[in-house]
């Protein structure tokens, strides 16, 4: 039986979803994401209970601000 053993810097962000911090800092970085809705809709974290919502926000917040740029932090 295989086990999955997560490395204990990458945390699980949506646990509905299991998708990992990683996972969404990455596809922000690469999809140039600016709200809550683009990280849903490219990784799926978030479309559970949407708990996860605020820590996205604040991963887009600071890779906008790494980047230069004015965060949307919208769910629209």
């Amino acid at each position: 039986m295989a086990s999955v053993v997560e490395s204990s810097t990458d945390r699980v962000l949506c646990h509905c979803l299991r998708v990992t911090e990683s996972e969404i800092r990455g596809a922000v970085a690469v999809g140039d994401l600016e709200s809550v809705k683009q990280v849903m809709d490219y990784t799926g974290a978030g479309k559970g209970c949407t708990a996860c919502h605020c820590a996205i926000k604040k991963i887009i917040a600071a890779q906008c601000v790494a980047s230069g740029s004015s965060p949307t932090c919208v769910m629209r």
